[in-house]
């Protein structure tokens, strides 16, 4: 530790003074370290002196390199520089005494290059501020009188800019503003005419004014919508209640028997709602087994009757799961295999199958209306439809009952008429043993009467005598 403190003192002063006698010293220190390391730690090849040397090493290239430097401003580069120096300022106040002597000569034409180019400078300066002065005027004119127009209420023409100044940028601000205004009439136009779905561009659409308009459109956007769609709704319900009184009016029209008013009813629906094809099936029961089936008893499709017999099982198929549910059944995912032993009519790849149960108001099932469309019934269509087919059920049972009425009353009127014709044979009869009668009573009259001749006879003597005389 001595060693070392002693080292770093002498390369501490070498550092400070600058004087090579702490070289010497610094060596002479180092080799006594180095002698106590290898003394003590093993040789010269121990870590310690290994760490000794290097450190020996670098001082001494510090040394060398500060040497070159130089240690005082008499040796190496310093000196070197220092009489650079020297002749550069030797050089720079021959150069200064030059150029004083120059200026000094040229100094009076300086001064008259000078006056005259403040007279050119102020004489451009002048024709400038007139230019300027004339452009501000006429700019200030053309603004005021757009101004005045905007404030009348006109829309005047855009002024041209020329120039890219602050009164260009007043004039595009104006220009702006007849652009906004000019396109806030037009939207008023279009809403006054009823497009509430015209586009607005006022200002860009920000600020006060643009986002005002923006969502005024807006809103008169979603009143024309609501009130579209209650215009919409209004038709629909309207075509409704016409086509429900319609098919009312249809149903109240006499026909001859039930195929007649469902070929009619079935007619008036695909046509009501642009479909393609229909039928209408009806319960039946068979008289051989007594069990019920679904018989096809009216068809239309492609603007004509169509005369098809299809006769299905009671709750076959898709017709039948309608009958058994009582409820609508409506497909659009129809896929292409879909035939007539899944519905009931046989019609290809349609898009829209509608089934609906014909339901009377008591909840009696009749049967299965089938209609198919290449496009898709809407609900208010689903509606007509289902309603229409409780109108047609009703008016089924209706004439259903009036054809057993007037069955009841063929079988009476039929019976009467063999009451009355047993009434008149049995007054007849009644006459016949009548007359009968009179005749037996004749008849038994003149039996009594001869009884009392022949009770007279047997009573008289002669009668006696004879019979004696003939014994």
């Amino acid at each position: 530790m001595s060693h070392m403190l002693m080292l770093r003192r002498h390369e501490k002063d070498y550092i400070i003074r600058r004087d090579a006698a702490y070289l010497q010293k610094f060596a002479a220190t180092i080799e006594k370290a180095l002698l106590y390391a290898s003394t003590h730690y093993g040789g010269t090849q121990n870590e310690v002196a290994q760490c000794l040397i290097e450190y020996s090493r670098l001082f001494q290239e510090y040394a060398s390199i500060d040497s070159k430097i130089g240690r005082n401003d008499n040796e190496g580069a310093l000196a070197n520089l220092n009489n650079q120096t020297a002749n550069y300022n030797q050089s720079l106040t021959e150069i200064n005494n030059l150029l004083t002597n120059k200026i000094r000569k040229n100094s009076y034409k300086a001064h008259i290059t000078m006056l005259m180019l403040i007279i050119t400078i102020s004489t451009i300066v002048l024709f400038l501020f007139a230019r300027i002065g004339q452009h501000i005027t006429k700019t200030i004119k053309s603004i005021q009188a757009t101004i005045k127009k905007l404030g009348k209420g006109e829309l005047p023409n855009p002024i041209k800019v020329k120039g890219h100044d602050e009164f260009a940028t007043m004039e595009h601000s104006i220009n702006d503003l007849t652009i906004a205004l000019r396109n806030t009439r037009d939207f008023a136009n279009e809403v006054g005419n009823g497009n509430f779905y015209s586009e607005v561009n006022v200002f860009g659409n920000t600020g006060e004014l643009g986002s005002g308009l923006l969502e005024m459109r807006k809103k008169l956007m979603e009143v024309a919508i609501e009130q579209e769609k209650n215009i919409k709704e209004n038709q629909r319900r309207s075509w409704l209640n016409e086509s429900l009184a319609k098919a009312s009016d249809l149903l109240r029209t006499n026909h001859s028997d039930t195929a007649a008013l469902c070929f009619e009813f079935i007619r008036f629906a695909i046509k009501s709602t642009d479909a393609l094809q229909g039928g209408i099936f009806l319960i039946n029961t068979d008289e051989g087994d007594g069990k019920e089936y679904l018989d096809l008893i009216a068809s239309y499709a492609y603007d004509r009757r169509k005369y098809i017999t299809k006769r299905y099982e009671k709750y076959e198929g898709i017709i039948g799961s309608c009958l058994y549910e009582q409820d609508v059944v409506f497909l659009t995912d129809i896929p292409k295999d879909y035939t007539h032993l899944t519905t009931g009519l046989g019609i290809g790849n349609p898009t829209c199958v509608v089934l609906i149960p014909l339901l009377t108001e008591m909840d009696e099932i009749l049967g299965v209306m089938e209609i198919a469309s290449h496009k898709i019934i809407d609900e208010i269509q689903i509606e007509f439809l289902r309603k229409g087919c409780v109108n047609l059920a009703s008016s089924i049972k209706f004439f259903n009952m009036i054809r057993e009425n007037e069955k009841i009353i063929a079988q009476m009127k039929l019976q009467t008429e063999e009451l009355m014709s047993s009434e008149e044979e049995l007054k007849q009869n009644m006459e016949e043993l009548k007359a009968t009668r009179e005749d037996m009573e004749r008849r038994e009259e003149e039996l009594l009467d001869e009884i009392k001749e022949l009770n007279h006879k047997l009573h008289s003597p002669d009668f006696e005598i004879k019979t004696l005389i003939r014994n």
